[in-house]
């Protein structure tokens, strides 16, 4: 099932770098997500970086995670937004803030993911609602862009701004998906906390990535 979207809601993501969209997870989705998820035990360590080390790639270790965050709505939304035909799924990353905030305030997409060619993500909210639903999108400042309620989804552009200072402001349960274009690079980023990640896949700097790794989407 496709996902309409207006042209003034394109023009909005155009012009602002961020658009946010309800009802494209069911309530299914949500819990087979957090059941997932929780079967992976990744939040074992003491450590917030080691466990955000461990909450990488989720679509690997489980094709029901996959199947649900590559949904008919999903994809529609993304081509609809960034004109793009054909592209790949680049990442996927938990973020469960319980700790203190480790990253700086704010720190633009392209900077906090090594890879060359990643031009969209999307952050859905996992926990119950924090920010006021009720909140218009027009409302939100570019500085507090996050999800404002559970299963929401903001979508950003890759020079967009993860807002760390927020995030962390208490614990909240996030997930970003992001999405590349064919020819991607795995390229250092001066932000990415885990820049050595895909070397663990056989990967190099400066290497494309393969269709093994990171599947295309069309």
């Amino acid at each position: 099932m496709k996902y309409l979207i207006l042209d003034s809601l394109i023009k909005f993501f155009d012009e602002n770098g961020f658009i946010e969209f309800n009802n494209v997870f069911s309530s299914n989705d949500l819990e087979m997500l957090n059941l997932e998820i929780d079967k992976l035990n990744l939040f074992r360590h003491p450590s917030f970086i080691e466990n955000f080390k461990n909450s990488r790639d989720l679509f690997r270790k489980s094709n029901n995670f996959k199947k649900i965050i590559l949904n008919n709505k999903i994809i529609s939304i993304i081509k609809s937004l960034s004109k793009e035909v054909q592209f790949r799924l680049a990442l996927d990353q938990v973020m469960f803030t319980k700790d203190k905030n480790p990253f700086d305030e704010k720190v633009e997409v392209n900077d906090f993911f090594s890879l060359q060619g990643l031009f969209l993500i999307f952050i859905v909210r996992l926990d119950e609602s924090i920010l006021d639903p009720n909140l218009s999108i027009n409302e939100v400042k570019e500085e507090d862009i996050l999800p404002k309620k559970r299963g929401s989804i903001m979508f950003l552009k890759n020079t967009s701004f993860l807002n760390f200072k927020s995030m962390f402001e208490k614990p909240q349960k996030f997930l970003i998906v992001g999405f590349s274009n064919f020819n991607t690079l795995y390229k250092i980023a001066k932000k990415d906390p885990n820049p050595n990640f895909l070397k663990t896949l056989g990967y190099n700097f400066g290497d494309s990535l393969k269709n093994s790794t990171h599947p295309i989407v069309n």
